[in-house]
């Protein structure tokens, strides 16, 4: 959840880019010099499973992507998305949330024609994106610190679904009304989902894009 206005243009996490493991050496601790033993170590490792270690953070060898793979590239298209949007319009853009899941994203926010387009269209062209989806509000219907408030309520009610193993939620909330988007293990997680936002008080509507894994 974030405070409305506010926005995070570089990529979540402690993965900054898939040139990460070449960069292993910015990441070795600041031992004590007289710690020669320990720095040897980890120089030693280092050396000898470089390849292993990047092989490791770009998906197992047969191809097939794992949770963890899917969310290192989504946070790389939603860093390309929102970082986008910035640079066309930093005060516009404050007002579009962006998430993605496996490749599919969403726009979520309130914005002018143009912009709409904007987005849209920028979102299309970034690398890895699968299908754009937006939900616009009318301009001036967010009610900022109303809405915060609801969002922090309604993400802890979530936080055990949100928990699941391979599950991931995102939760806006514009004007009292809250759009869920992101991945769940079946329907019957979907459906405790959406029956819990719309339980929740203060929530007026409940808009759910959450799929089954």
């Amino acid at each position: 959840m974030r405070c409305k206005g506010e926005r995070a243009v570089s990529s979540p996490g402690f993965l900054t880019g898939p040139d990460w493991p070449c960069y292993a050496f910015s990441i070795i601790p600041p031992f004590p010099p007289e710690d020669f033993a320990m720095r040897v170590l980890v120089l030693s490792l280092l050396f000898l499973f470089p390849a292993a270690g990047c092989a490791f953070l770009s998906g197992p060898p047969g191809g097939e992507k794992t949770s963890f793979d899917y969310q290192y590239d989504d946070a790389g298209v939603k860093t390309a998305v929102a970082s986008a949007l910035l640079a066309e319009n930093p005060s516009k853009a404050n007002d579009v949330e962006v998430h993605s899941f496996r490749g599919h994203v969403f726009l979520v926010g309130e914005a002018d024609a143009d912009f709409r387009r904007f987005a849209l269209d920028a979102a299309g062209r970034a690398a890895g994106v699968v299908s754009v989806t937006a939900h616009w509000f009318p301009a001036g219907s967010m009610d900022t610190s109303n809405d915060v408030l609801l969002e922090a309520a309604l993400e802890e009610r979530l936080r055990p679904l949100a928990e699941t193993p391979g599950s991931r939620v995102d939760v806006d909330v514009w004007g009292g009304h809250a759009v869920l988007t992101g991945i769940l293990p079946d329907a019957e997680h979907l459906a405790r989902a959406e029956a819990t936002a719309r339980a929740t008080p203060g929530i007026r509507d409940v808009t759910s894009y959450l799929a089954a894994e």
